[in-house]
């Protein structure tokens, strides 16, 4: 019983830890948009990404909630793994290379070569 609240809890705290931040990420982004217009796709799959976990927040801790009448009504066993309980939060890389998140294509650092090459050499279109 106390390791399924133990869950819900660290959901709880996970899920409003997360929605600022995604709110912040997306009005810095919406603000980058201004300059690089493309920034739009990356806030729109933020919010996609934030709107999705959120829908199926709320049937997960409905399913929690009925497992815990279960087990309080007898008709359940809890058989949690021992790492379930004691899983340390999670936090974010320190490191920028063990980044979780892979971004478009137009983000990338390998295309700004190309854009250069490009620039330098225009292409005639007469003929």
């Amino acid at each position: 019983m106390a390791e399924i609240e133990a869950i819900r809890t660290r959901i709880k705290q996970a899920a409003g830890a997360f929605a600022p931040v995604v709110d912040g990420l997306s009005r810095a982004i919406e603000s980058a948009s201004a300059v690089v217009p493309e920034a739009r796709e990356l806030n729109s799959f933020i919010v996609s990404v934030a709107t999705e976990i959120d829908s199926v927040l709320d049937p997960l801790m409905r399913e929690l909630d009925q497992r815990a009448d279960a087990v309080r009504a007898g008709q359940a066993v809890l058989d949690l793994p021992r790492s379930a309980n004691e899983a340390p939060p999670i936090e974010p890389p320190k490191d920028g290379n063990d980044r979780l998140l892979r971004f478009p294509a137009w983000l990338s650092r390998d295309k700004e070569p190309e854009k250069r090459e490009t620039a330098e050499t225009p292409r005639s279109t007469a003929a």
